[in-house]
């Protein structure tokens, strides 16, 4: 769950759920009334689950794997008789011969690597999944050279193990991969069901993400995912619904504004990605651009203002800070910027290195200094944008500054419009009741970037355009 510079932590998905919030849990499902014959908690580490339910259910069998031998070792020890661990990697075992040997109810608990197959590839960690395809309808298929969350890989193997058995698994996770496993369950048409409790991922493990108690049961009803605030919540903040091959929190609504989506002539864009701020970005001050190096005199050619996502959010105007902006597409040669903007050109190569040591693969193999979030549409004059990362619903129409167009940060949305008006056209259309009804049912708001390009990419305003007119 926290990102951590050691390898072997990042391999083994090693964040040990606290004892005290394994106990609360574990007392949350005893209320809920689940009575399991056999325990089993596939990544146990240390033992956190297994070692709270021998307080909370008696005569039960209780299982233990993972694939570190020093947790395995310190489980055995602390446990004794009372479970069977073994160190295993869980894609090595066989759970279809596990669950056919043992009795249900089955209750699969516990707390599942919170890390990426990337995150795994860079270190060439031994617990990589082998190939994983998450096949549903209107998604492509996730192989084993993309990138998922492994604990979606393990909760999607187990349910698929687990479908026409008595169980209950109970994971946490980050609440993404609890919604992709929620699509993944309703376009496979398992009956299944299930709750979300959020948890203080900050408190427990020094995580800054949203995450989740992810509950998933059979059924023989209509499924709903109740989302709890808490723990301890008693009624659900929202429901989760599954419609049309999307998740919707307003079923309703969602079909109510069905109409909206389609396919859109307007393009919503990403703002401007370069992953070294230090270098790339400046403070304007009276004394000129100035960062971390301190005053800085580069040529105007390729300086651009720039509104961040918190910018955008709070509608602060004018802009205080500016972006050095080396391409005009992605792609471009910067070879040109040494002859139209020499001083530029030798800011860019003091701090070659540092561009160079960006960790993103999308900066191989392109040219030096090379950005992305670029093309004409980041220089048109006019945009509608709006902060993807924060909690509201709030879009802004944002013109010229000191006569050149206003880029954005990556974690910005918008279009882009040659004209003032067009631009106040589409802003009319965004902020009407309509509109803010089709946005509603399907911005799932406990999410951390809870505005998705996806979702605002889903509304065609033409259609909006012709109903508003009217």
């Amino acid at each position: 769950m926290k990102k951590t510079a050691d390898p072997t932590q990042i391999a083994f998905g090693d964040w040990q759920t606290p004892a005290a919030l394994a106990e609360q849990i574990v007392l949350l499902l005893r209320k809920q009334k689940i009575s399991p014959r056999t325990i089993v908690e596939p990544t146990c580490g240390k033992g956190a689950f297994i070692q709270a339910s021998v307080k909370a259910w008696k005569n039960v069998c209780r299982f233990g794997f993972d694939v570190n031998s020093t947790y395995v070792k310190i489980a055995q020890t602390q446990l004794g008789d009372k479970a069977t661990i073994k160190q295993q990697n869980f894609f090595a075992i066989n759970w279809d011969a596990f669950f056919a040997k043992h009795q249900p109810p089955f209750l699969v608990l516990g707390n599942p690597p919170w890390v990426t197959s990337a995150e795994l590839s860079v270190v060439n960690a031994t617990t990589l999944p082998p190939k994983f395809n998450r096949k549903k309808p209107g998604y492509e298929a996730i192989t084993g050279k993309a990138n998922f969350d492994v604990s979606e890989a393990i909760m999607i193997k187990l349910l698929n193990k687990l479908t026409h058995k008595d169980f209950h698994l109970a994971f946490l996770c980050k609440t993404t991969v609890a919604r992709k496993v929620i699509e993944h369950i309703s376009a496979n048409s398992w009956k299944m069901t299930g709750k979300l409790h959020q948890i203080d991922a900050k408190k427990h493990f020094s995580a800054m993400v949203d995450a989740v108690l992810f509950s998933v049961q059979p059924t023989t009803e209509k499924p709903l995912w109740p989302y709890y605030k808490d723990l301890e919540a008693v009624r659900p903040a929202q429901f989760i619904e599954y419609h049309n091959g999307q998740i919707t929190a307003d079923p309703i609504a969602y079909k109510n504004t069905e109409r909206f989506m389609g396919k859109s002539l307007h393009q919503w864009r990403s703002g401007i990605k370069h992953d070294c701020a230090r270098v790339m970005e400046f403070q304007q001050t009276n004394e000129g651009l100035q960062n971390r190096f301190g005053c800085i005199d580069l040529e105007t050619n390729f300086i651009y203002p720039l509104l961040k996502g918190s910018d955008v959010a709070n509608r602060r105007w004018p802009p205080s800070k500016m972006l050095l902006v080396p391409q005009q597409f992605v792609g471009e040669s910067t070879a040109k910027i040494a002859e139209e903007a020499p001083k530029t050109w030798k800011y860019l190569n003091q701090h070659k290195t540092a561009l160079e040591n960006r960790k993103s693969r999308i900066y191989e193999n392109k040219p030096m200094f090379s950005i992305f979030g670029v093309g004409p549409y980041a220089f048109a004059p006019w945009k509608v944008a709006i902060a993807g990362l924060y909690k509201k619903l709030s879009f802004w129409v944002v013109g010229p500054y000191q006569g050149k167009p206003v880029v954005f940060d990556d974690t910005t949305y918008f279009l882009s419009f040659q004209t003032k008006k067009q631009a106040e056209k589409a802003y009319r259309a965004l902020t009407s009741e309509t509109a803010t009804r089709f946005f509603n049912a399907r911005i799932f708001w406990p999410a951390k970037r809870p505005i998705t390009k996806q979702i605002l990419q889903a509304l065609v305003l033409q259609r909006l355009y012709v109903e508003e007119k009217n």
